[in-house]
């Protein structure tokens, strides 16, 4: 079962990543800018809640550090699966 779950993600994989760019414009800022929130998002406060406070834009795309140049390059590289 865990094979054939493997393969179906595999094989699937380009058409999610071409649901996601094309959902954002096929703008590679915009998609790592919505997904760098959206996992960021699971620590931090919800919208409505006192200490919520949502990431700026340019600073997501200015902080550059290893971790958001890394993942910036993942999703130009097409979103490439990482796992062996």
């Amino acid at each position: 079962m865990s094979d054939a779950l493997d393969l179906l993600l595999r094989r699937e994989r380009p058409t999610v990543v071409q649901g996601l760019r094309a959902a954002y414009g096929d703008n590679d800022n915009d998609l790592f800018v919505a997904l760098w929130r959206s996992v960021r998002g699971f620590l931090a406060p919800e919208p409505g809640d006192e200490d919520y406070e949502e990431e700026d834009y340019n600073e997501i795309l200015n902080d550059a550090t290893r971790e958001t140049i890394a993942a910036y390059a993942w999703i130009t590289d097409g979103c490439p699966n990482v796992r062996p």
